[in-house]
């Protein structure tokens, strides 16, 4: 079950750019503009994740209902076993993409590399 609610966080930050989880925060994908590199050649536009204590994205619970084809009482049960078995006192481990920790996060390097095929062949 940990692993299935990971992954629907991972495909919601591909698909919708960000994801919030209640009591959490939001993660979200930053787009940063094309740079000019060294010996003036065009870096292509590249994507980050930044994190936020504030709700800005949809739900992961609205997400666990959808995919999951249950009610909202019953996604936020699910939820919160995740949240449960993912957080280790104020550190919460999401698989293949980050760490929250005391209001920080480090993103997974998976994750980097999914959102920025151009610059990690």
């Amino acid at each position: 079950m940990v692993n299935e609610v990971s992954k629907l966080i991972y495909n919601a930050l591909i698909e919708y750019h960000a994801v919030s989880l209640p009591d959490v925060g939001t993660i979200s994908v930053v787009r940063h503009s094309a740079t000019m590199g060294s010996k003036n050649e065009l870096m292509p536009p590249r994507y980050d994740i930044e994190y936020t204590s504030d709700k800005r994205a949809k739900s992961l619970v609205d997400i666990i209902s959808a995919c999951a084809g249950v009610d909202n009482k019953r996604a936020e049960e699910i939820y919160l076993r995740w949240l449960d078995k993912s957080r280790e006192g104020s550190v919460v481990v999401i698989d293949r993409v980050g760490t929250i920790r005391d209001k920080s996060f480090a993103v997974d390097a998976e994750l980097v590399t999914a959102l920025n095929p151009c610059h990690y062949p």
